[in-house]
């Protein structure tokens, strides 16, 4: 995906849940232990991610996250204050939140909290606890794996 060229500002304000989502008691096994790339984590470097492709040996830094949340729809996040900010594919504003749910590359749903600047807390949808890492494997816009 394009790695420029996102607005700034203007994301959807309104519309998202508010409440539903597990605040603790994440799974600590179940987990693949294999199929994730040797590299392309996201960057320790505070509100940057690195993009690495499924399978590809290099990938991207960028500010973005381009992903698929639990229905399917097409979204971006940016890291700001601690929290994802967040806008629809198309929409002109947005909304600030503790956590990203997302599809993995199985198309199951998780739901990512930020926990310091190159940590995230994943814990799968329905699943009373969760486990920390420093990757996210998502599903990006063109339906393609990414970490």
């Amino acid at each position: 995906y394009p790695s420029s060229g996102y607005p700034s500002s203007g994301y959807p304000s309104s519309g998202y849940p508010s409440s539903g989502y597990p605040s603790s008691g994440y799974p600590s096994s179940g987990y693949p232990s294999s199929g994730y790339p040797s590299s392309g984590y996201p960057s320790s470097l505070g509100n940057s991610f690195h993009h690495t492709r499924q399978g590809s040996p290099s990938g991207h830094s960028d500010t973005i996250i381009n992903y698929r949340t639990w229905d399917g729809s097409n979204w971006t996040a940016r890291i700001e204050g601690g929290q994802f900010y967040h806008t629809r594919q198309g929409a002109t504003s947005g909304h600030s939140d503790s956590i990203l749910n997302y599809k993995t590359w199985d198309g199951s749903n998780w739901t990512m909290r930020l926990v310091s600047s190159n940590r995230f807390l994943h814990t799968k949808q329905g699943a009373s606890s969760g486990h920390e890492d420093t990757i996210v494997n998502y599903v990006t816009w063109d339906g393609s794996n990414w970490t």
